[in-house]
């Protein structure tokens, strides 16, 4: 394992923790390989004395460059909504016996949103809340309707927006969900598609599950592209992974890098 300036990494960037380890790493090494293909969710280019990878990296395209340069470390930047391709880069590291690190954004620094780590915490949270409320699945929906009944509240301005899965269907209708209060998109509706239907809709508080990764990162720009409060179940920042000030800290200590 090289350290100090000899230290190679490859890091994967798609999330603001990406950009953050790489501005901070460069300080450190010129042997930083910087993948920014949009597929991994990022839109910026790093500036700095560093290598970019502006393709796509495969399988193969991975092995590849782990074979042309002897890398130390492979940092996985990937946005939260593309876990398989963090098992793909997290896989690749393995084979080669590289050193693996999932870096992720402290979400829960964004503003307007509110992150509760229990479902008991997020009953609270929603119990004084009065304005059109959307949930982001028939779970949320559920936690979100059964606190409105337990302080008398109403559910009639509680809304759900589902993919068109007839699972999910069936288990709002279950729950005491209207039909007019349903509404199904596309698998993948973009941030932009979404701050424009809180807009139509007047929609006050956005609810959603902070466990499920599915379309994490649109959800948050969705939000941070409205006048939107949201209210997050589960904390999305507690799985794996570091975030980018505790990223760098760690391989400053380990690989032994100074100025």
């Amino acid at each position: 394992m090289a350290r100090g300036k000899d230290f190679k990494a490859l890091v994967f960037m798609g999330t603001q923790a990406g950009l953050q380890v790489v501005n901070r790493l460069k300080e450190y090494t010129e042997h930083i390989y910087a993948v920014v293909a949009p597929e991994y969710g990022y839109q910026e280019h790093p500036m700095g004395n560093m290598t970019l990878i502006t393709n796509y990296l495969d399988d193969a395209g991975m092995q590849r460059w782990m074979d042309r340069v002897k890398f130390d470390l492979v940092i996985d930047g990937v946005s939260a909504d593309r876990p398989d391709i963090s098992e793909a880069i997290r896989a690749a590291a393995e084979r080669n016996e590289v050193d693996y690190l999932k870096v992720i954004d402290k979400l829960n620094m964004i503003s307007r949103v509110s992150i509760c780590k229990t479902e008991e915490e997020f009953a609270d949270k929603t119990a004084g809340m009065l304005g059109c409320i959307l949930a982001d699945s028939a779970e949320v929906y559920r936690v979100a309707s059964e606190t409105f009944k337990k302080h008398g509240k109403k559910t009639d301005d509680l809304m759900a927006v589902v993919p068109a899965d007839e699972e999910q269907i069936r288990l709002l209708k279950e729950y005491g969900c209207p039909a007019s209060n349903i509404f199904c998109f596309g698998r993948h509706p973009s941030s932009e598609f979404m701050a424009i239907f809180f807009s139509e809709y007047n929609i006050e508080y956005f609810l959603f599950d902070g466990v499920q990764c599915s379309r994490m990162v649109s959800k948050f720009d969705a939000v941070e592209r409205s006048n939107v409060k949201t209210v997050v179940m589960g904390d999305p920042s507690s799985g794996d992974g570091m975030t980018a000030d505790k990223a760098v800290r760690y391989i400053r200590k380990t690989y032994e890098l100074s100025r």
